[in-house]
């Protein structure tokens, strides 16, 4: 799928999706004739619209404070110690929906170990909040802080490593992108960021070597959100 789906459309996938939901004569069969690009976008945001989850469930433990905070933790300099407790929290409440729309196991992010991460150097400063969720992120998936066994330096399965890092890159997208009005909406964004993350699977895991190359990446996935 092209990175420029987003711009090629003209659309927000969030507004792409709901406009569809409501519009079913070009969902299946009859989008044969729409443009590549609005072809590539139904296919992507089809599996998270509103009817195929109709009892879609709010994230556990994520209200609009705690979001709100969550990404002002990425987007200022000196951030508070209530971001970093929401930022943490809501991260792991993100990691964990993620996982469960990939298929993948159960692999809990350890909250202790991504506090003292967090704590054992100031987050950078003076830099873009694409930049600095990189380069956190690249930190907590090197510290093992996601895994059944967090902090332990075992071997790792590559289904496994596959499904944190999309997860965590997906979670950390969503938390760039624009938020909602209402919190219950937050949820269709996230499941829109993991279906385009996987969609782009390849850039995005070779992206894990280079934070500068890594923070490109989750500024045009959550721009396109």
């Amino acid at each position: 799928m092209s990175r420029d789906i987003g711009a090629m459309v003209g659309l927000p996938l969030r507004d792409l999706a709901r406009g569809l939901s409501a519009f079913t004569p070009i969902r299946g069969v009859g989008a044969a004739g729409l443009p590549a690009p609005l072809r590539e976008a139904l296919q992507l945001v089809s599996g998270v619209l509103p009817d195929s989850h109709p009892e879609r469930v709010p994230l556990e433990g994520v209200d609009a404070a705690s979001l709100a905070a969550a990404s002002d933790f990425l987007s200022v300099d000196g951030p508070s110690d209530r971001m970093e407790e929401a930022f943490v929290r809501v991260l792991a409440s993100a990691m964990q929906m993620a996982l469960d729309q990939l298929d993948g196991p159960a692999i809990p992010l350890s909250e202790t170990i991504a506090t003292m991460r967090l704590h054992s150097g100031p987050v950078a400063a003076g830099v873009s909040a694409e930049r600095r969720a990189a380069r956190i992120l690249l930190d907590l998936y090197r510290a093992r802080a996601f895994g059944p066994m967090p902090g332990l330096p075992l071997p790792t399965d590559p289904a496994q490593d596959r499904a944190v890092r999309l997860a965590a890159f997906a979670a950390f997208a969503w938390l760039l992108t624009n938020r909602e009005d209402v919190v219950s909406e937050e949820r269709l964004v996230l499941e829109l960021s993991v279906a385009l993350s996987v969609s782009l699977e390849a850039e995005v895991l070779a992206r894990f070597d280079d934070p500068d190359t890594l923070a490109e990446m989750l500024r045009s996935v959550s721009a396109k959100l």
